[in-house]
C-alpha cells in the first residue's frame, strides 16, 4: 500500500462505489420484497371483493389464500438449498420473476 495522496484517494474512490453499489443493491432487494409481501397479504383484504365479483364461497376465498401462503412457505426452503448449492446471482434475479410469474397465475 502506497502512503502518495493520489494512490490513497483512488483506494477510497474504489471502496464508495462499491460501498454506493452494495446499497443500491440492498434497497433494490428490500424493495422488491415489500412489495412481494405486500401483494400476498392484500388477498386476505380482498377476500369479500372475490366473493362478490368472481362469485367464489367463503371456502373457496379462504383456501384461495391459505394455498398461496402454504406455496409460498413450501417452495422457499427449496429455492434456498438451490440457491446454497450452486451459488449463482441468477437466482436473485430469477426469485421476483418466478414470484411474478406465480402472482400473476392467481389473477
Amino acid at each position: 500500500m502506497s502512503t502518495e495522496p493520489s494512490v490513497l484517494a483512488l483506494e477510497a474512490t474504489t471502496s464508495d462505489v462499491r460501498a454506493r453499489h452494495g446499497m443500491t443493491a440492498l434497497v433494490l432487494f428490500c424493495l422488491a420484497h415489500f412489495f412481494i409481501d405486500l401483494y400476498s397479504s392484500a388477498v386476505g383484504a380482498f377476500q369479500p371483493l372475490l366473493v362478490d365479483k368472481l362469485h367464489f364461497t367463503l371456502t373457496q376465498a379462504g383456501l384461495l389464500g391459505g394455498v398461496m401462503v402454504f406455496s409460498g412457505s413450501l417452495v422457499q426452503p427449496a429455492y434456498g438449498y438451490l440457491s446454497d448449492r450452486f451459488h449463482s446471482r441468477m437466482f436473485s434475479a430469477l426469485a421476483p420473476a418466478v414470484a411474478g410469474l406465480f402472482i400473476g397465475f392467481s389473477d
